[in-house]
């Protein structure tokens, strides 16, 4: 953070050494800080028989694109992309741990909810649109499958072919509430 003044207001969150993945030149060592307003890129040139110039780009938090009402900042292992109102950055950490860790910090800060509930909320929106796209009550389904197996698994262990007759029957009539799953003789006489 040699490079770099902080603000009256201003606190470093994040710090790290990444490869700033330029799409027009070669990979460039940058110095990532991450505060509570803003993202310091600063990369540094060595010269041979001069002295070293460093280029400093500040972004504010105003500055990154939202999509479904959350930062567009995407991880894809160890590389991340940020867009920004007027470019992109593709930064590359050391390592996938890292870039989670960067990640998670910069999601938290930018949208201000926590992890668990952007979580929770993505989830209750892919069953809501699942529901609409298919016409089904997909929490309803899923309990009522997490119930059958449930009953089955404890009725008729290692045995597969009976465990997978059984479900069968028990999801044909998936309407019905669940209940208990006859005993196994039951399940060989209706063969």
């Amino acid at each position: 953070m040699k490079n770099y003044t902080l603000g009256k207001e201003e606190v470093p969150l994040y710090y790290g050494e990444i490869v700033y993945l330029n799409p027009k030149a070669k990979k460039v060592e940058t110095e990532l800080i991450f505060t509570n307003q803003n993202f310091v890129f600063t990369t540094t040139t060595k010269r041979m028989f001069q002295k070293d110039s460093s280029e400093q780009e500040i972004f504010a938090y105003e500055c990154v694109k939202h999509y479904k009402e959350l930062p567009y900042i995407i991880r894809k292992d160890d590389v991340v992309e940020i867009y920004f109102e007027e470019c992109e950055k593709f930064i590359q950490f050391s390592n996938k741990k890292e870039a989670k860790k960067f990640v998670d910090i910069a999601m938290r800060e930018i949208s201000k909810i926590p992890k668990f509930a952007r979580v929770v909320k993505k989830a209750m929106k892919e069953v809501s649109a699942t529901n609409d796209a298919l016409g089904i009550d997909v929490e309803g389904t899923t309990k009522f499958i997490a119930t059958v197996v449930e009953t089955v698994s404890a009725q008729l262990p290692g045995t597969k072919a009976k465990v997978a007759n059984a479900l069968a029957k028990l999801v044909k009539n998936k309407n019905q509430e669940p209940r208990a799953l006859p005993e196994i003789k039951e399940i060989e006489e209706n063969k």
